[in-house]
């Protein structure tokens, strides 16, 4: 269970970085040396963002909700190609990925789903506190080397990373009971969520008419 936890700290790091990562055949190195890498990566994706009207802030994707700027592209294909993917899948990956997290990120916002700001400081309290005992802290450890903050200092970096996960996990949390609901009507298993969930979320993108803008 310890495990787990402090594995779910690096899930948050990874859908704020890839949006939805997909495995591929990843390079060599321990488990430690491949947080470090990640650690570096989310350094640049965090402390190293552009501001407006900087190199790197300038928009690479545009849809009808949301935009995704050159330097979230390049943090994402970074992250992709650490796991074993070439330029061109990088790039094809990240640009799905990250307009899919924030498709779908943008529709539970229009549908009215928020984050209580005093839950999301909670549970970064509540990470603070079960982190160090994860049998294996060491990944994370090495994972804040690579990015180059204590602990304290990187939990206050991740608030926004855990009001989106607040946010589309209320609207998952929904849909998975409406999706009930229809399987229990046609007794089909419970077990197709994660394809109806896509289906949806595939959906929410074909509606943002997505436009690669070419630097």
């Amino acid at each position: 269970m310890r495990k787990v936890l402090a594995a779910l700290i690096m899930c948050l790091a990874a859908c704020a970085l890839l949006g939805v990562m997909t495995s591929a055949e990843t390079d060599a190195g321990s488990p430690e040396e491949r947080a470090l890498r990640f650690g570096q990566l989310e350094r640049m994706r965090v402390l190293e963002a552009p501001a407006d009207g900087a190199p790197g802030a300038e928009v690479r994707v545009k849809a009808e909700s949301f935009v995704i700027t050159a330097h979230e592209l390049d943090c994402s294909i970074a992250g992709y190609e650490m796991n074993g993917y070439g330029r061109a899948e990088a790039e094809k990956l990240a640009v799905k990925s990250l307009s899919t997290q924030k498709a779908v990120l943008s529709e539970a916002k229009r549908r009215g789903y928020t984050a209580d700001r005093q839950v999301i400081l909670d549970r970064i309290e509540e990470q603070k506190k079960i982190a160090p005992t994860a049998s294996n802290y060491g990944e994370f450890e090495s994972f804040l080397r690579g990015i180059g903050l204590e602990a304290d200092q990187y939990w206050d970096t991740q608030y926004a990373t855990f009001e989106r996960a607040e946010i589309v996990g209320r609207f998952r949390q929904d849909l998975l009971e409406v999706y009930k609901e229809q399987t229990r009507a046609k007794g089909a298993a419970s077990e197709d969520f994660e394809a109806y969930y896509d289906g949806i979320a595939k959906k929410i993108l074909e509606n943002e008419h997505i436009t690669l803008i070419k630097g």
